[in-house]
């Protein structure tokens, strides 16, 4: 279930709006000159925060906001975090700094992202109405340039400089979708209920994500929680920020962000119809093989054929390449044509590449920002690696594919967040690289699909969705 994984460092990087992509230990010229500029230090008097999840602390975040001899504002942020899945711990530990001018705008930023398997780096510089990205990855340097407004250093700053109007709507790059995204910032008033003393009430939405935020009358960060993932960063002293003793006592991340459910199901993974109730959900998930109405979802399970049909516009979008899925990479091109081999069956050449990554990838919880060229390498992961380096491949011979994101009943234990497949054969099918599955079973409730922004939409249900299972029908 590693999307729980991918959520939690989503959600976190939509808090501190931090950045990433990735590279190897041995660091091409392109890492080294990014990492040579986090090379600092922190003071007790930086803004430390402790950071909890459902009231357990897993980690913590401190910031610091400088104005440098030449006038020029610096922004330098850290995030530690530590996660239990399973009987696995997990650590990840971000560092960046961000550049900017006088009126609170990004002129520069780089970033480092570390985790057991994996580090990544950025780097992105604006100039006149374009933001040009810089992503390495396993030594592979990618470039991407995004026409933008002037865009605030990060979501805390743009509230510090943006923050005296009652509602502002702004762009600001997001780097856990690298992308230029829309933010809404309210000023909800003044707030007495916290031992802080009086302080400023804001909310930042983005995504379709809530984040409240708190500022002293210093204009300090003092708290920020997202409900969507229980998820709150307080203020701290350094010392007890920084003491991860407790971390260990933290619950199983699996088990925190269970669905619940009435009963569970028998034999899922032999499920092909199955009508639920899904209580608190206040979005359209009906697609081509799940029709709702209301609370009331049916989701079918088809089997895969190949109908035959020219690849229609809207589908195009999904055999191109993305900054994580490299379809286009000689790697990835090559490991495709050596699994199918000879066979042009396309239906055949879905099962091919479906059951070869499921073969080939070890079972791990891993705590990565998931790219397929990575996923190729290290031949690890959960459903999000799975899924992701499928994508990859599927697109690398001209199979139309996306990740979906939603729910799945685990084997008599209920429901869990999930990712996987959706391959288009004249119409979309939906396959489970991580369970070797053609089609995926019926217990497969997807609640979106796409890129990293439309996956995103997913933390709208989180920690809201409990299910009542009415109907199944097995084979």
């Amino acid at each position: 279930m590693k999307i729980l994984f991918y959520l939690t460092l989503f959600s976190l990087l939509l808090m501190v709006n931090l950045s990433c992509s990735s590279s190897t230990p041995s660091l091409s010229p392109q890492a080294e000159s990014i990492q040579s500029q986090l090379n600092y230090q922190f003071e007790d008097q930086d803004e430390w925060l402790g950071m909890y999840i459902a009231g357990n602390k897993v980690g913590y975040a401190v910031f610091a906001l400088d104005t440098l001899n030449n006038g020029i504002l610096q922004e330098r942020e850290l995030m530690v975090m530590k996660l239990t899945a399973g009987s696995k711990g997990l650590e990840i530990t971000t560092r960046g700094v961000s550049y900017g001018n006088q009126q609170g705008y990004v002129d520069s930023f780089f970033y480092e992202i570390k985790s057991e398997t994996q580090t990544l780096h950025l780097k992105g510089i604006y100039q006149t109405d374009s933001l040009q990205l810089t992503m390495i990855s396993d030594n592979h340097v990618e470039q991407k340039i995004f026409a933008a407004p002037p865009l605030p250093l990060t979501m805390i700053d743009a509230i510090r400089f943006f923050g005296d109007q009652q509602q502002i709507t702004l762009e600001i790059f997001e780097p856990s979708t690298q992308e230029v995204v829309e933010i809404v910032i309210q000023d909800l008033g003044v707030d007495t209920s916290y031992q802080y003393g009086v302080l400023r009430h804001y909310q930042a939405t983005m995504l379709g994500v809530p984040i409240d935020i708190w500022f002293d009358q210093n204009n300090r960060l003092i708290k920020q929680e997202m409900q969507a993932m229980q998820m709150v960063l307080k203020s701290e002293p350094r010392e007890l920020a920084e003491d991860l003793s407790l971390t260990e006592l933290s619950p199983d991340i699996y088990k925190q962000f269970k669905v619940d459910t009435d009963r569970p199901l028998e034999n899922p993974r032999n499920l092909v119809e199955l009508t639920v109730i899904i209580n608190h959900l206040d979005i359209d998930i009906a697609c081509f093989n799940q029709k709702q109405k209301g609370d009331t979802v049916f989701v079918t399970s088809a089997d895969l054929e190949w109908i035959n049909s020219e690849l229609p516009d809207s589908v195009l979008k999904y055999v191109e390449p993305s900054p994580l899925i490299q379809s286009q990479h000689p790697d990835i091109v090559n490991a495709a044509e050596n699994i199918i081999g000879s066979e042009r069956n396309l239906k055949k050449q879905v099962e091919l590449l479906n059951h070869w990554v499921y073969q080939n990838l070890q079972k791990e919880p891993t705590f990565t920002v998931p790219s397929a060229l990575d996923i190729l390498n290290s031949r690890q992961g959960d459903c999000n690696e799975h899924s992701t380096l499928l994508c990859a491949l599927l697109r690398a011979i001209g199979i139309p594919a996306r990740i979906a994101v939603g729910i799945v009943h685990a084997n008599n234990d209920g429901f869990y967040y999930h990712a996987w497949c959706e391959v288009y054969l004249g119409k979309w099918f939906s396959i489970d690289p991580t369970m070797d599955q053609i089609p995926s079973d019926a217990s497969h409730i997807a609640i979106s699909r796409g890129n990293t922004v439309e996956q995103a939409k997913i933390m709208t249900v989180m920690g809201k969705i409990d299910i009542i299972i009415l109907n199944t029908k097995y084979k």
